[in-house]
């Protein structure tokens, strides 16, 4: 029989309308039975439940709980209940049977929550809003003030008694820095929780730590006991506070030894450069005294400031003003270049408790000044000299297998028996260090005319051909790669800007710079590989207040210390790269 236009229609809407229905039955229909033969199913157990355990049924008005986890685990409800066309696993923790009196008789009440499908019983909580911020900063020290609660609404009960809510802050303690929670707990009549949380969060930036130890001028006050910042690898000390907040740190440390020509450039380039990103993050540019000074201990004010720039010296007034009423200093200024100059030819420092002038083109110990956030978040120690404060970001200790070069600036590792710090990162992905100290029996004469000859490689008797040549006497250069050193001659005065007459040559290890960093750190004499002609005596040593002349007549040894650059392979093997546990590494 064939069928005509009309009727081929017709079966094609009721083909089509089977197929509704069946997609009907399929995804809705038979979803939401088998949905509803589950409630059954957890509310018959939840019954056998409280059949069993009679004791816990409730008395009086209160309401009971008992969730479907709990059904789980104790063999009510044998199989994963699961609902819809995807098969869907019930929620076991967001799913429930309570159970009141009512009338004299348990009314039992079922919230199922399976995909897409929920039961039709009150299952949502109050409503709590808070006053204030639902984070809240603390300093360190600062009590907790509870703001309080605004309203408690619910969608069942109306608007709750705000009293009712109950509080627990049991585990802030604002004595310690973290991050610390406030809870807000309640239930409404069908005993539905809401936990409301406010988070506490406890800091110690380093401008409230010295707010209690500065007066009207931003001078900080406190001893040298309890004024130690660490960044990197590099204690400083606090000076005091700048205008918009900001602090101002010293190195405790002599750093390098620079002549003051060139300490500009040496300062905010080569010293800059050489700190990580995290510490770069925290410095702000900040002003600082440049006033040519005459008579130093009767200059009371600054009258001329430099730009902004990210790195500067202490200044006169800096050093003044942290004398204390019993006349000690605060920070240890000791040696530290101060800029001013008297009648524009002489460079003013600080030793002790007395100004000292020296050449502009002399090196003298040199101690960078930088200027931190006022917010920076102080993350760990009590600022005294074995236990610095740390600044957020800057407290990172390399684990175990780390590269070592990821370690910071300024930190130490430990070496075929000897410490040395991390003065630089190369593209190749070696580390330059420098010893920490000298090696041991290492000191070397002259040349064998009584003279401090330059750097030679070849000459027998000269420094240079003795560390390339006796150096496996002492140490072990076999995790030092060679690299190209240049040894630098200078026509007259050794100064960072001038041009040197460079001779390249190739070696694992070598004498330092006077412009490396830590070259200064040291109090021993050292040997250095700048050379003057015109001074052929000047320049081989360094004492902690700088290079000093030296010759045949009154010195003829000196302690050697060395620079190289590790092996991009090695690894940290242990430590923490302090100068008391120092990385040790391995390949």
């Amino acid at each position: 029989m064939k069928l005509d236009e009309k009727n081929i229609k017709r079966v094609k809407k009721v083909v089509i309308g089977i197929i509704v229905v069946l997609i009907l039955w399929f995804l809705v229909v038979s979803p939401y039975m088998s949905f509803k033969k589950n409630e059954k199913i957890v509310r018959e157990a939840g019954k056998r439940y409280y059949e069993i355990n009679a004791g816990q049924l409730p008395t009086g008005e209160k309401i009971k709980t008992v969730g479907l986890q709990r059904l789980y685990e104790k063999d009510f409800i044998g199989d994963d209940l699961r609902s819809g066309y995807m098969n869907q696993a019930c929620d076991s923790k967001a799913s429930w049977v309570k159970v009141r009196k009512e009338k004299g008789e348990y009314q039992y009440y079922v919230y199922l929550k399976c995909g897409i499908f929920s039961s039709k019983v009150d299952h949502k909580g109050p409503e709590i809003r808070l006053k204030g911020e639902e984070e809240i900063i603390l300093h360190k020290g600062e009590k907790y003030k509870e703001p309080g609660i605004e309203s408690v609404v619910d969608n069942q009960d109306g608007k709750m008694n705000i009293k009712d809510v109950e509080i627990d802050n049991r585990g802030l303690n604002t004595s310690k820095v973290g991050v610390y929670e406030v809870r807000y707990r309640i239930k409404d009549s069908f005993n539905n929780l809401t936990e409301k949380i406010r988070t506490v969060r406890v800091i110690e930036t380093i401008n409230h730590i010295i707010e209690k130890d500065t007066k009207k001028k931003k001078v900080y006050r406190g001893s040298q006991t309890n004024n130690y910042v660490k960044i990197d690898g590099i204690l400083f000390q606090i000076v005091g506070e700048n205008e918009d907040g900001s602090v101002k740190l010293v190195s405790s440390e002599n750093i390098s030894a620079v002549d003051y020509e060139g300490v500009e450039k040496w300062l905010n380039e080569y010293f800059y450069e050489k700190l990580s990103e995290s510490a770069k993050k925290i410095i702000v540019k900040s002003k600082y005294c440049e006033e040519e000074v005459e008579k130093p201990e009767e200059y009371s004010k600054c009258g001329e400031y430099s730009k902004k720039k990210n790195v500067g010296l202490l200044s006169v007034i800096d050093v003044k003003n942290s004398k204390g009423e019993d006349g000690s200093y605060s920070i240890n200024s000791a040696h530290s270049t101060m800029l001013g100059n008297k009648e524009g030819t002489k460079v003013i420092a600080f030793n002790s408790s007395k100004y000292i002038t020296y050449s502009k083109s002399e090196n003298i110990g040199v101690r960078p000044v930088i200027s931190i956030r006022k917010e920076s978040d102080v993350v760990g120690g009590d600022g005294t000299i074995g236990d610095p404060y740390i600044i957020k970001g800057n407290k990172k200790t390399l684990k175990v297998g780390s590269k070592v070069s990821e370690a910071r600036t300024g930190e130490y590792i430990r070496y075929s028996g000897y410490t040395f710090r991390v003065i630089g990162k190369e593209k190749d992905g070696t580390t330059k260090v420098i010893m920490d100290g000298v090696l041991q029996n290492s000191v070397l004469p002259f040349n064998e005319n009584g003279e401090a000859s330059s750097y030679n490689m070849d000459n027998k008797s000269n420094i240079g051909y003795k560390i390339n040549s006796d150096l496996s006497k002492y140490i072990s250069s076999k995790s030092f790669v060679k690299k190209t050193f240049n040894r630098s001659i200078y026509n007259n005065s050794v100064q960072y800007q001038s041009k040197p007459t460079d001779s390249k040559y190739q070696t694992k290890l070598t004498l330092p710079s006077i412009y490396d960093l830590y070259s200064a750190s040291n109090s021993v004499d050292s040997w250095f590989i700048e050379y003057s002609k015109k001074n052929k005596e000047n320049y081989q040593y360094l004492q902690v207040l700088g290079v000093v002349h030296k010759n045949k007549d009154t010195v003829s040894e000196a302690g050697v210390r060395l620079v190289g650059y590790l092996d991009s392979n090695m690894k940290i093997k242990k430590g923490k790269g302090t100068l008391e546990n120092s990385y040790s590494i391995v390949k």
